[in-house]
């Protein structure tokens, strides 16, 4: 597994241990990175993050991609996450979000 992802901005970069994401939100263009701390924003497609990203991020949404390990529960269309947000699954994505929670799990 990885252990960093770096966030590439105008700023300068920035890495950020794996285990700290606890999700992904798209914006148009932009992607925003969610810790508990903190919210780091950066330019680029949930196609280009797939490639970066290993098995515990899961793309429960057109807008979102959630850190399983900070998932509480799934439940119908929505994710309850450890920090108490709650993120909604899509119905296209619902399937295959259940199914990689509950493989996760094991």
């Amino acid at each position: 597994m990885k252990e960093y992802f770096a966030v590439i901005t105008k700023q300068g970069t920035t890495k950020v241990r794996m285990e700290d994401i606890v999700y992904f939100e798209k914006e148009l263009r932009k992607i925003h990175l969610h810790t508990e701390e903190d919210v780091l924003s950066f330019y680029g497609s949930f196609r280009s993050l797939d490639e970066r990203l290993d098995e515990r991020f899961c793309r429960c949404h057109y807008s979102f991609v959630v850190n399983l390990e900070k998932v509480k529960a799934v439940s119908r269309y929505r994710l309850n996450l450890d920090n108490g947000e709650i993120l909604t699954v899509s119905q296209r994505f619902y399937p295959n979000t259940r199914k990689q929670y509950t493989a996760f799990l094991r």
